[in-house]
């Protein structure tokens, strides 16, 4: 039974699917609200911290809108689809904790997370003035996600209510193929002393070695991402079966 705030109905039917399993070993929050002023308290969170490639001085993305004032920095940028073109009301246009530019989430193979989706549209569904309904479902690519965490038939929450995703992220094939993680070109890319919990033939935390783990499934044929760290700080999950926390990443609001 979930709280009022927990737009997940109850049943079976709703329910995660091997829970202990994949057990979240990461967590963040965002929340679905009407634009606003980005307020830049991102900034320092982005790996490349405005500094060095693209994202350093003279780089394409160094400045990311055309006000002067935003050198390096999201800080000041106003929701428009062009420079030309008005700042969108609050109740016009909606996003990812109502602010641009669009957030991107980095994660890696082998690590389940959870995603807990706020909803802090406007309770009249009128507010907008008929362009689109308050309650929101969310969908996620390449992540081999169950029916109940990716969009889930009538899987809508409304106005003041939160979704959890849990996304298990495990390469295709992990039920019959490699089953041993033996295969080093399947792998979760790692810093030194990280460790992941893998479902191997001896299931438990593995240390990280030579710059990954091996997980379960069939072998990469692209790299993954590295670890996420631009979203609000989460509170503790639970312990889980295991005794442990999954990791938190290092989140600030905007």
């Amino acid at each position: 039974m979930g709280s009022p705030a927990e737009g997940r109905p109850p049943g079976k039917g709703w329910s995660h699917q091997r829970w202990n399993e994949f057990y979240p070993q990461v967590d963040f929050k965002t929340v679905q609200a009407g634009a606003r002023t980005n307020l830049g308290l991102r900034d320092r969170k982005q790996l490349h911290n405005y500094a060095v490639g693209e994202f350093g001085p003279g780089g394409l993305y160094y400045q990311t809108s055309d006000i002067p004032e935003t050198t390096g920095t999201t800080k000041g940028i106003d929701v428009r689809f062009h420079s030309k073109m008005p700042v969108q009301n609050h109740n016009s246009l909606w996003t990812f904790d109502g602010t641009v530019p669009p957030k991107l989430l980095m994660v890696r193979y082998g690590q389940p997370l959870l995603m807990r989706h706020y909803n802090a549209l406007p309770i009249d569904p009128a507010a907008n003035m008929g362009f689109g309904l308050h309650t929101i479902s969310t969908h996620e690519h390449n992540g081999h996600s169950p029916a109940e965490s990716d969009g889930y038939t009538n899987a809508f929450f409304f106005p003041g209510q939160y979704y959890d995703y849990r996304w298990p992220l495990q390469l295709a094939g992990y039920d019959t193929i490699n089953t041993a993680a033996q295969d080093p070109r399947a792998a979760f890319p790692c810093a030194p002393g990280e460790k992941l919990f893998v479902n191997d033939t001896s299931p438990g935390l593995k240390t990280c070695e030579n710059g990954s783990i091996k997980i379960r499934a069939r072998s990469m044929q692209c790299g993954p991402g590295v670890g996420r760290s631009d979203q609000r700080k989460s509170s503790p999950p639970p312990i889980n079966p295991r005794g442990d926390r999954p990791k938190q990443l290092d989140f600030a609001p905007q």
